[in-house]
């Protein structure tokens, strides 16, 4: 007869590794879809990095319990000023990306 404590342990450990796997898949895609805004947009990504801000438990389309992850990261139009944007996934699926207001070209000083 197994363990009982063995048996929680390499589920919980299981467990620890999905999740794992999951957030790595997720940040991937969000990490992609933003550098494919800010292209659109004609932005620049600033530090090459999004950073995770929420993540919980929600039901998607079909009713499936998915996470819903929201990460911020910063970008520039002129490289002067930072501007903040967000991006909402479940599972890999964008469910959009916001950007902060910001100008549109480059600023010349005279």
């Amino acid at each position: 007869m197994p363990n009982p404590e063995v048996a929680l342990t390499a589920l919980g450990l299981g467990v620890a590794l999905w999740f794992w796997w999951d957030s790595v898949s997720a940040r991937d895609a969000a990490l992609g879809a933003v550098n494919r805004a800010c292209e659109e947009a004609e932005v620049q990504l600033l530090d090459r990095a999004i950073s995770r801000e929420r993540i919980r438990p929600v039901r998607d389309e079909r009713g499936q319990l998915r996470l819903l992850r929201i990460y911020g990261f910063e970008f520039t139009s002129d490289g002067a000023r930072r501007h903040r944007g967000l991006i909402a996934l479940i599972g890999r699926r964008v469910l959009e990306v916001r950007m902060e207001p910001y100008r549109i070209g480059h600023q010349t000083q005279g």
